[in-house]
């Protein structure tokens, strides 16, 4: 079997004619084949994002030059695969440039980011590759920072019901609440946990308490998104603000910053009564009327007994 390493440098592709010359020592033979030369796809030289870090959401300033025999068409950004766009690039002076938007989708680290080059022919590469010397070496990656999980919104339920204070009991049996938080992070959470003080059962002030979102325990719908814990406030807790802290762990194992974890409550102290914080302030206007009655009538017997006085004496 002969072998020879055959190099094409023209810029026509397709099914094309070669002669095979075959000789021994009495005679030569001449065969025709056809061989197909296909279109070679785009070269990319460089590739630079600005800046070189970003988050889901961040915006980033890309250039790219490349190169091709046919000439380049077109050059994009294209990160549908990741929940993305396709970002179209502009050409100016043989560099070509354009902007992308991170996606949702693209996990946090170093990560390759898919461009796509047709050349002048129609031919379509996703260049994960550069070419700076004539050899092939792996493109610069962008890296994606991980977010935090952030807690949205804090509130406080009340037998199935929002409630825009604790409701510390004046005697008798605990009062049930649910405390619910809204958790959102683009990796998903693993865990959610409350420090939530003197409202945790006796000896688990300090303790981080598991929160749910699994339906159960006071949560109202699994899976979205809304954290729960339930508590009992105990007769013994005094009225006025208390603070809490909630913090959230992600997939890749980041958690909620210190500084966001603070949150504030407000307890009202039930009055004996037990229908709210203050029975008399609640009933403040009934018991002026009721007051003004029992003064009227007052008045009015008073004058009535004094009239009855005077026709006695006459």
């Amino acid at each position: 079997i002969w072998t020879a390493l055959i190099t094409y440098d023209g810029l026509d592709h397709g099914m094309m004619d070669a002669s095979v010359v075959i000789d021994d020592f009495w005679v030569s033979v001449e065969e025709q084949a056809s061989i197909e030369i296909t279109n070679a796809a785009p070269r990319m030289i460089s590739l630079v994002f600005t800046p070189d870090t970003a988050r889901r959401g961040d915006t980033v300033d890309v250039s790219v030059t490349a190169l091709d025999g046919h000439g380049i068409d077109s050059v994009g950004i294209d990160l549908l695969s990741a929940g993305g766009a396709l970002s179209v690039l502009s050409e100016s002076d043989g560099i070509w440039r354009g902007q992308f938007v991170v996606p949702d989708g693209i996990s946090p680290g170093e990560r390759s980011i898919p461009v796509r080059i047709t050349d002048g022919d129609g031919e379509t590469v996703m260049a994960v590759h550069t070419y700076p010397n004539g050899f092939p070496v792996d493109a610069p990656m962008l890296t994606i920072e991980n977010e935090a999980p952030s807690v949205s919104s804090v509130s406080v339920l009340r037998s199935g019901e929002a409630a825009e204070t604790i409701h510390v009991p004046y005697s008798g049996d605990a009062l049930t609440h649910t405390l619910e938080a809204t958790i959102d992070d683009p990796d998903g959470i693993s865990s959610a946990q409350a420090k939530i003080g003197r409202l945790a059962p006796i000896g688990s002030s300090d303790v981080w308490l598991l929160m749910v979102d699994d339906g159960t325990n006071g949560d109202r719908v699994a899976g979205d998104g809304v954290y729960t814990l339930q508590f009992d406030v105990r007769t013994s807790l005094p009225e006025g603000n208390i603070s809490i802290q909630i913090r959230a762990t992600d997939t890749y194992l980041s958690t909620t910053p210190t500084v966001e974890q603070g949150h504030t409550l407000e307890l009202e102290k039930l009055g004996s009564g037990g229908g709210g914080g203050s029975w008399f302030s609640d009933n403040s206007t009934t018991l002026v009327f009721v007051a003004l009655g029992l003064l009227l009538i007052v008045g009015i017997t008073a004058i009535a007994i004094s009239v009855r006085k005077s026709d006695t004496e006459w």
